[in-house]
This record gives structure tokens, C-alpha cells and sequence, in this order.
């Protein structure tokens, strides 16, 4: 007999048909709570290719009893309308997948709610009908953006303070994240928790006798998105290093909007295919043997909540040049890292040229071993079920 407690997780992000990447975070949190719930997903978004007005698609993915509804993309054909009529058309097929698993997998204990703001105002209305608590973690970075804002108006930003305060618990990917949603937004809880993204490390494994390179090979994983990532600022960088040394190489790993604008730049600036290989989507093994291959992982972004390759890196050893900026602050230190100021072309290189001439001394295996007890499935699983303890007893 299953004595699991059921929780439903809805989320806002989450691996579908046209994106298995998007979200896979989310999924990630949902597989480290296996060993002690019964995790059941609730997850719809618009799709062209919807043949009605909507599917429901229900598997077992790994353990996760998991609903994807897609709904029409366009409906009337003029946008105001469609907004309005799609807001309405995700609430009721997100509470009819909720009955329909509630049949099938029993009432949940909890909702655990994934990113803000819709989600969460569905989990609220469930509260009110069916006496069902939920807690919100959020993952966006717009609450620490400095020039964007994250509610477009009065009545939206009041909604989302009701939904959080009336929430068992807040959980944040990252401290400074924590710090935004409360002094920037005015989203007040008594009880902020920061849960750090969580790692498989039966896959991102403490590399072993790891040799480094005579020609140092350097490794950039992204979704390539210039407002965020600005790789192109890394380019620069690297062509600049790449005119005064040639002992080095730099794995570009990714796909994204600005895919056709990188390979334009790195052939421009005369250094792809010679120090900058572009390797396209690199997934489970095949990315972490390159990953373990490396001497180190670069980041150049302009802003980030925390960075799940920073972490995935850590766990396996590899040290982390990265800019100080949101979570990274939080996570890299002398001892697995370097952190430079944000957009800095100048000190990306010093820190490629310390690393190149064997200046930095890491101890690959203290990385690994302090990086698993942080962001371990076990770990982040551990503090999940306390969390819900908490939740579902107070």
C-alpha cells in the first residue's frame, strides 16, 4: 500500500513536445522528491499544432505521473481577445487536469506550485475548494533584473502578493533572489527558503584522475540568448586572448535565438573552427565526458538566479570562471572558481591567461565533495521533505 503523500506539482516551465529543455530544472526538483512522495505534474502552454482547442496527454515519465495539456495558440485571431480567452482556457484545463489525477492518483497532500504567477493563483483557488495547501518556488530571474520589471501593472502585482502570502512556504533558487521578490517587490512571508537547484550526480560524477591539459581546453555551456548570456562579450575575449597565444581552446555547447549570430561573430573575429568549436546540443554522457575533459567552465552573463551548469560543473571538479553576478555570487569562491565584474572583456582574459600558465591551484576532489553535499538529488531532496513536513503539519 502506497503511503506516499500525493503532491501536486504545477508548474509554469516545464519539458514538452516542442522544448525537452525547457524547465528541466523544474523536472529535476520534481525526480529529487521520489524516494518520499508521489509526484504528480500539472503542466499546460499554447501550441500551434493542437488539431482542437486542446489535448491532454497523461504518462509515467520516470517515476512522475505527469499531465501535459496543449491548448490552440490562436483562437479568434485578434490578440486581446485571445489573451483573454487563453487565460481562461489554461485555468480550466489545468482544474480539469487536477480532478482528473485526483481520481486517478489521489487527493494531493500538497501543491507544490513552480515559478509564479498563474500557477500559483490556481493553487490558491484550489486551496479555497478542496482545502489543499501549497507552497511557491520560484526560479524566474526578472525579479532581479535592474531594468525590467516584473509586473506590468498595480492589479497584477497585488495578486501576486496575495498568492504569496497566503502560500505555507516561499522557496528561492537563490538568496539574492529571496532579496528581490521582498525588498524590490514587497513580497512579504514569514518563512523565505533558498533551495538550490539540484544535480544527478550519478551522472555529473567527481571526475578521476583528471590530468590537465597541455593545451587548455576551456568549456561554455548556454542557451544562446545575448541579453542574458552575452556571449558575444566572451567572443571578444577570447579573440583578444587568441592574437597574443594559441595554447588554448574554448567548447561553445549550446543552441538558441542567437545561434546564426555567434557563428557570424566567432568567424568574424577569425577564431571559429580554430580556437572556438561551436559542438551544438550536447546531452547526459556525451556532455559530461566533455564537461570532465575541461580544465574549466566559463560564464559571461550579465545576470543569472543561480546557474545549474556552474553547479553541474562543481559536482563533477571542474573549477568555474565566472561574473559576479545574482546566485553565482553565492556559489563560487577562491576555492572552486574565479569571479570577474560583469561584461569585464579584460579580466575574462586575465583569468584565462592565470588558468593557461598553471597560476590556479584547485583541488578538483574538494569541488566535488563540498559542490555534492550542497546541490546532491539527496540533499535538495532532504530539505524538500522537510519542507513539506512543515507544510502539511502547520
Amino acid at each position: 500500500m502506497n503511503t506516499k503523500p500525493v503532491i501536486f506539482h504545477l508548474a509554469k516551465w516545464y519539458p514538452n513536445k516542442h522544448d525537452n529543455m525547457l524547465g528541466i530544472f523544474v523536472k529535476r526538483h520534481v525526480m529529487c522528491t521520489l524516494p518520499f512522495t508521489k509526484p504528480v505534474v500539472l503542466y499546460a502552454m499554447a501550441s500551434e499544432e493542437v488539431k482542437g482547442l486542446f489535448e491532454i496527454h497523461e504518462t509515467l515519465e520516470e517515476g512522475i505521473h505527469t499531465y501535459r495539456c496543449y491548448y490552440k495558440k490562436k483562437i479568434s485571431g485578434i490578440v486581446f481577445i485571445d489573451k483573454f480567452i487563453k487565460l481562461l482556457l489554461y485555468a480550466l484545463l489545468v482544474l480539469k487536469m487536477y480532478y482528473r489525477a485526483k481520481r486517478k492518483q489521489g487527493k494531493p497532500s500538497l501543491m507544490h506550485t513552480h515559478v509564479l504567477i498563474r500557477t500559483a493563483v490556481l493553487a490558491r483557488f484550489i486551496q479555497t475548494i478542496e482545502q489543499v495547501p501549497y507552497i511557491v518556488l520560484e526560479h524566474s530571474s526578472v525579479f532581479i533584473k535592474e531594468n525590467e520589471k516584473a509586473f506590468n501593472s498595480v492589479f497584477i502585482h497585488a495578486i501576486t502578493k496575495y498568492v504569496v502570502k497566503h502560500a505555507k512556504s516561499v522557496m528561492t533558487v537563490s538568496s539574492c533572489l529571496a532579496q528581490g521578490m521582498q525588498k524590490k517587490y514587497d513580497l512579504k512571508h514569514a518563512r523565505y527558503e533558498v533551495v538550490y537547484n539540484c544535480v544527478d550526480t550519478t551522472l555529473f560524477s567527481e571526475r578521476i584522475n583528471f590530468k590537465e591539459n597541455k593545451i587548455k581546453e576551456f568549456i561554455y555551456i548556454a542557451e544562446f540568448d545575448e541579453a542574458s548570456k552575452n556571449t558575444t562579450g566572451l567572443l571578444e575575449a577570447i579573440s583578444t586572448l587568441s592574437n597574443q597565444r594559441n595554447d588554448f581552446i574554448v567548447y561553445l555547447v549550446g543552441y538558441g535565438s542567437a545561434e546564426a549570430l555567434l557563428h557570424c561573430t566567432a568567424e568574424r573575429l577569425g577564431i571559429k573552427d580554430r580556437t572556438v568549436i561551436f559542438t551544438g546540443k550536447l546531452l547526459g554522457d556525451v556532455l559530461v565526458e566533455r564537461l570532465k575533459k575541461s580544465d574549466a567552465l566559463l560564464l559571461f552573463s550579465n545576470f543569472e538566479t543561480l546557474s545549474c551548469v556552474i553547479t553541474e560543473a562543481s559536482c563533477c571538479g571542474v573549477p568555474v570562471i565566472a561574473t559576479a553576478v545574482g546566485g553565482v555570487v553565492e556559489i563560487v569562491n577562491p576555492q572552486n572558481g574565479i569571479l570577474i565584474p560583469k561584461a569585464d572583456q579584460e579580466a575574462m582574459v586575465k583569468s584565462l591567461n592565470l588558468v593557461i600558465d598553471n597560476k590556479t591551484h584547485w583541488d578538483s576532489h574538494v569541488i566535488a565533495q563540498e559542490a555534492q553535499a550542497k546541490f546532491s538529488n539527496e540533499s535538495i531532496g532532504q530539505q524538500f521533505f522537510r519542507i513539506y513536513n512543515q507544510a502539511m503539519t502547520c
